[in-house]
């Protein structure tokens, strides 16, 4: 298995400042699953990204090594939100079986840790939620959001799915009111993925619960003054 590869986002802006991973504030991590490639990210009070790799598995231990690199980085970040990227329609039938797959056991996986649908600490979007966010077109191509994310947020990243995860992230700020402005299509994105995600819909649009109740005041505090974007 090829180990991670990981470092400082190059470039990237320092959201609450510093580049020492802050626990007084909101902190995002974002999910691009993968059997080829796992991506990650972690938007806040630190910003970075890491691709795992599991060249020589197959099969259930292919499934254990990816969702064990996962969880070290959750566990690492202690996130408030996690966000991950949903299935693509449009993937052959056997693709969609094998991530299908990944999806439930990384699902499983995060619940254990505290991170469920159920109540908004993990959100699930669709690829064309997340091409949308970065672009404003949600059929844009993997190039594109690469561009974009530099554009955007200054940032520059190794791979694809890497950007990937990094919008996933930045979504995930977006709701807990980290971001600082939100375009007209991003404000679309969001009220879309608030409505259709269990959690934020019986919430209210509220914060997720598994905010401690320190970082409430800073939420409420952007939400008062429309940094949600809503």
């Amino acid at each position: 298995m090829e180990g991670l590869s990981a470092g400082a986002l190059r470039g990237a802006p320092a959201l609450f400042g510093g580049g020492a991973l802050n626990t007084g504030h909101a902190v995002a991590v974002g999910i691009d699953p993968s059997l080829t490639r796992l991506a990650l990210a972690v938007a806040g009070a630190r910003e970075e990204t890491a691709s795992f790799h599991a060249r020589g598995y197959s099969g259930v231990p292919r499934l254990r090594v990816l969702r064990d690199q996962a969880l070290a980085w959750i566990r690492q970040h202690q996130p408030s939100v996690v966000v991950m990227e949903g299935y693509s329609m449009a993937a052959k039938a056997g693709r969609l079986a094998d991530l299908g797959e990944l999806g439930g056991v990384l699902k499983t996986a995060l619940w254990d840790e505290g991170y469920r649908e159920e109540d908004g600490t993990l959100v699930v979007v669709t690829p064309a939620q997340l091409k949308k966010f970065a672009t404003g077109r949600g059929n844009a191509e993997k190039a594109a959001v690469v561009s974009a994310v530099a554009r955007r947020w200054g940032v520059e990243v190794d791979t694809d799915d890497e950007a990937d995860a990094y919008v996933l992230a930045r979504i995930g700020l977006a709701l807990l009111g980290g971001e600082e402005s939100l375009t007209a299509y991003q404000r679309d994105v969001m009220q879309r993925i608030r409505t259709q995600s269990p959690g934020w819909l019986r919430l209210g649009w509220g914060p997720p619960t598994r905010v401690p109740q320190s970082k409430m005041t800073y939420i409420q505090a952007r939400r008062s003054s429309g940094g949600l974007g809503v």
